[in-house]
């Protein structure tokens, strides 16, 4: 059984539309709150700990020894550190009736599935906080902040709106019904399959609202072929597969960044800051991000889809990528975060278990640009800009198409398999011994190449 999720965009009537901001602005009440009780929490117990280390140094508590206070602190601990949800949920249901009456208008899954976030979030900072592993904020950075990566924030209004329910939500063809607000009538039917969904998380992008509902969903195991499907990812085209196909990348993307430089220049001209003329152009603005936005999801999710369901019959082969440190490179830091190398390999993880596919890693220091093919000799003086590979042998082909057949032919000749990748992939790392790839290859490939 896997969990899918299916996203589209609501329509909601005036009236739906404010019960949606009723039920969002619920959910970040509860959540504030709750930060706000844990922190007072926190301090109360930090306060009661200091006046019994106070009394145990003035002499009161003589009959304390160091054991009982070590005890005595891990359970101060244990209270604070790890904050319940459902004893949360208690407290607020028990100040519901006289400070929140207003939350009676509300479903009650609101509050109570923010509470569960926050409790989440803590857990996962104080993971963080024991991991030494994790990467904390860097000392050498210009801006000094305290703290680390991962602790909870405050969450502020008109920024991030959403809300999750659980049941009872049914969706139909045309629309979606959910408790305390009705039923909201759905802008694209047929998308998301009729029936009962686990849950539905409600979320807002600027005067759009878009639902998101997860079903089980069973998978089939099926036998997989031998052949595998080498893909190289670069920034000229998005993927160039083994086989020859190549997947662009969209044109949009530049359209919308020429449109948007000039309505950022018009916005930088007005500076009357509450003119209706301004309003205008900044709503203007939030409609090309949001194009931008769903122009590079689309060609991500067509491209995924196309190598997952139809392109590969046994075996998808990706590369390791080092996409945090390619973008140190500010001359390609834009192009390479507008392709979305990161997302595109998250999609196709995902993707390999909704359509019971396997999917593999090669190790990101393998040459696959600079090998030949059908030698395997490695040429050294690969420069960036020479985009038709040139061998000695007499190869010459796409460079690009080159690459993916020496990932493909990689993720065959290697033996030695390491850690999972996530769903069904394995991560494919060379033995110490073979950092760089051998300039020949054995003579079962060589023959199966020419």
């Amino acid at each position: 059984m896997v969990l899918r999720s299916f996203k589209t965009e609501l329509a909601p009537n005036n009236e739906q539309f404010t019960k949606l901001l009723q039920h969002a602005g619920c959910a970040r009440f509860a959540y504030n709150w709750a930060m706000s009780f844990m922190q007072n929490d926190f301090n109360n117990k930090r306060l009661e700990e200091q006046i019994h280390l106070a009394e145990r140094r003035i002499g009161y508590l003589v009959d304390y020894t160091e054991e009982e206070l070590k005890e005595y602190r891990k359970e101060l601990n244990k209270r604070y550190l790890y904050p319940n949800a459902m004893t949360l949920h208690k407290i607020l249901i028990s100040k519901k009736e006289e400070e929140f009456p207003w939350m009676y208008d509300v479903s009650k899954w609101s509050p109570q599935n923010a509470l569960i976030a926050l409790q989440d979030a803590y857990e996962r900072f104080f993971k963080i906080i024991k991991d030494p592993k994790k990467k904390r904020k860097s000392k050498k950075s210009k801006k000094k902040k305290k703290g680390i990566y991962g602790f909870p924030k405050r969450k502020k209004r008109d920024k991030k709106d959403s809300f999750t329910v659980d049941t009872p939500v049914i969706v139909t063809n045309k629309d979606i019904q959910l408790p305390k607000i009705g039923k909201i009538r759905l802008k694209e039917r047929g998308y998301i399959p009729e029936g009962k969904p686990k849950k539905a998380t409600v979320s807002r992008k600027g005067d759009r609202w878009f639902v998101s509902v997860s079903y089980e969903v069973k998978i089939e195991k099926k036998e997989y072929s031998k052949e595998k499907l080498g893909v190289d990812l670069g920034i000229k085209s998005l993927a160039t597969c083994s086989d020859g196909t190549i997947i662009k990348n969209s044109n949009k993307l530049n359209k919308l960044e020429k449109k948007l430089k000039r309505y950022q220049r018009k916005l930088a001209r007005q500076k009357d800051k509450c003119s209706n003329s301004r309003k205008r152009t900044k709503k203007i603005i939030q409609s090309i991000h949001y194009r931008i936005a769903c122009a590079r999801k689309d060609i991500l999710h067509k491209a995924t889809t196309l190598l997952m369901k139809t392109k590969s019959e046994g075996t998808v082969v990706l590369e390791d990528l080092n996409v945090s440190g390619m973008m140190k490179n500010h001359k390609l830091a834009k192009a390479i975060a507008n392709v979305g190398l990161y997302e595109f390999r998250r999609q196709c993880q995902y993707k390999s278990e909704w359509y019971g596919k396997k999917l593999e890693f090669i190790d990101m220091f393998y040459p696959s640009s600079k090998l030949c093919s059908k030698c395997g000799k490695i040429k050294e003086d690969l420069k960036l800009n020479d985009r038709v590979y040139k061998c000695e042998c007499g190869n010459v082909m796409d460079r690009d198409l080159n690459a993916s057949e020496n990932i493909r032919d990689c993720a065959n000749t290697v033996r030695y398999t390491g850690i999972h990748a996530g769903g069904d992939g394995r991560f494919i790392q060379l033995p110490k011994g073979e950092r760089r790839c051998p300039s020949e290859k054995p003579e079962s490939n060589r023959e199966s190449n020419n």
